[in-house]
């Protein structure tokens, strides 16, 4: 009896630590290139865990990766479509930077079906992701990255600290994370401005922001309590 019953406690916490683990994986984007025109730049899309350096592989994480749209703000604010293809461990799109400048690249998903993350304490929702990596050409400092037209939520770098913005509004006293390339991660609060500093070392930053706007709605035929919307914005610091 008590190795059943060690048994069943074994399996439900083994069940819910690999539940847990898998709540805690996100996407995120890089992009790879050397920074000159007319050379290739390539942005990656992952789901995994950053700090870890774990890239998911398994097939059904990618189909989730299907439905994300892709587009890049070119070096004069025109906005170009990105065509997503699989790779080994996601997606990747490719373009060609036909002038200096500062390439904004956005990846979005918004069509994937309600979800029930009640036992993640989230309740029942419908899912939102948005993804944000900004790629210099030629001499650019990290004071002048561009930024992407204002969406439900958004991240705007200006200088030395970054600002999160709801609808077009600053974001006040909100809890974000923020994990570098070394694994290292940490909890940052916005002002009442909705500002908050950009880490003051080299290297690559994920900046995540989650946020639920508590609206009940219908999607597809089924009820959800809350839209969530996700956001990470990739940060290179020179």
């Amino acid at each position: 009896m008590k190795n059943l019953l060690k048994s069943t406690v074994l399996l439900a916490l083994t069940l819910f630590l690999f539940s847990q683990n898998c709540f805690a994986h996100s996407y995120w984007l890089e992009v790879k290139g050397n920074g000159k025109v007319n050379d290739t730049a390539t942005v990656y899309l992952y789901f995994g865990e950053f700090e870890k350096g774990l890239k998911e592989n398994k097939e059904h994480f990618l189909k989730n990766m299907e439905s994300f749209t892709a587009y890049y703000l070119d070096s004069k604010g025109l906005k170009q479509d990105l065509i997503l293809q699989k790779d080994s461990n996601g997606f990747k799109a490719s373009f060609v930077p036909t002038s200096n400048g500062i390439y904004t690249i956005m990846m979005k998903e918004n069509s994937r079906a309600v979800q029930d993350w009640t036992k993640h304490g989230l309740g029942i929702i419908r899912p939102f992701e948005n993804l944000k990596v900004n790629y210099n050409v030629g001499k650019v400092k990290n004071s002048q990255l561009a930024n992407f037209e204002t969406s439900k939520i958004d991240i705007i770098v200006k200088k030395e600290n970054c600002q999160l913005i709801l609808d077009n509004k600053e974001f006040a006293n909100k809890s974000i994370s923020i994990t570098n390339d070394k694994g290292k991660s940490e909890k940052v609060k916005t002002d009442k401005n909705g500002f908050f500093a950009i880490p003051n070392s080299k290297g690559m930053f994920i900046i995540d922001v989650d946020y639920k706007d508590g609206i009940k709605g219908e999607y597809n035929s089924k009820l959800f309590d809350n839209s969530r919307f996700k956001y990470a914005l990739t940060l290179y610091v020179y």
